[in-house]
């Protein structure tokens, strides 16, 4: 199994569209199926299964007009209304998880795979379930953590939300984004690191950082992490690109490394040279 952990706007999307090239990964048709998050730590999934179940909705009462050229889309819609279902029945069914990759797969897959940066939230007795969960059914788990620099993370978030219509402006909303647990626990590396190595051995932990990850370096590092067969990627291709027109200002830049400098010395401290160069100092 491989377990995407996080960290959002940090090449977790890109990750997922790499992995799914490969034909002995069953990838399931729902990037983030936010199964562990709102088993665990529902208090902060954000009413993520109401929204699930909405979008269930939404998709079975799509009926697109029918033609030879749609027939390849309708397909993947398929798959994905399945997976729709399947992660509505986690909801009400303890094996729902499991069973929804065994569906998936076949004789020719070593691998399956999911990505949600919430998992990032979790904590150590959390993590400890999922290894509990893998081992009792014989199956090798892999966590892959992706970083990003907490600045430039942080303000790539909310750029995307601009771009979604979730809020009118990123700048507007930077004030109140100090104090947004949403961002908080979701920049906040030293938390997770310290409760993933609560219970996971290192062979366990993949550590990436966002900078780094466009490169074959890192892929042919992480194929061998995975036990991968080596595969080139795409690093031109941008998955769920945010605002660019909008630089972070520098007062703001500068209260941001201020929040999060406990951050950056973690990171320092645990990774010292790994860590990019492009992140802030």
């Amino acid at each position: 199994m491989i377990l995407g952990i996080g960290a959002p706007r940090a090449g977790t999307s890109w990750l997922f569209e790499y992995l799914k090239t490969y034909e002995d990964i069953a990838c399931s048709p729902l990037k983030e199926l936010h199964y562990f998050d709102t088993l665990y730590v529902p208090h902060l999934s954000r009413n993520w299964e109401r929204d699930l179940e909405l979008a269930t909705i939404e998709a079975f009462l799509a009926k697109p007009h029918l033609n030879k050229s749609l027939i390849p889309r309708l397909k993947r819609q398929q798959r994905y209304r399945e997976a729709l279902i399947d992660r509505l029945r986690m909801s009400y069914c303890s094996t729902g998880y499991l069973d929804h990759f065994e569906r998936l797969c076949n004789d020719q897959h070593r691998f399956f795979c999911e990505i949600t940066p919430a998992y990032m939230m979790l904590k150590a007795e959390h993590f400890q379930e999922i290894i509990n969960l893998f081992d009792w059914h014989d199956i090798d788990l892999k966590i892959v953590f992706l970083m990003r620099d907490p600045v430039s993370r942080h303000w790539s978030q909310l750029k995307y939300q601009e771009i979604r219509g979730k809020i009118l402006d990123a700048n507007e909303e930077l004030e109140k984004s100090f104090s947004s647990r949403v961002l908080e626990e979701r920049t906040r590396y030293d938390r997770t690191i310290i409760e993933l190595e609560k219970v996971f051995p290192r062979s366990r932990l993949y550590y990436g950082f966002y900078e780094n990850l466009f490169s074959q370096e890192t892929i042919t590092e992480l194929q061998e992490f995975l036990g991968l067969s080596a595969r080139s990627a795409s690093f031109d291709q941008i998955i769920n690109r945010s605002v660019r027109s909008k630089s972070i200002p520098e007062q703001t830049k500068v209260r941001l490394k201020e929040h999060y400098a406990d951050v950056y010395r973690f990171c320092v401290n645990r990774f010292g040279d790994e860590l990019p160069s492009a992140w802030e100092s």
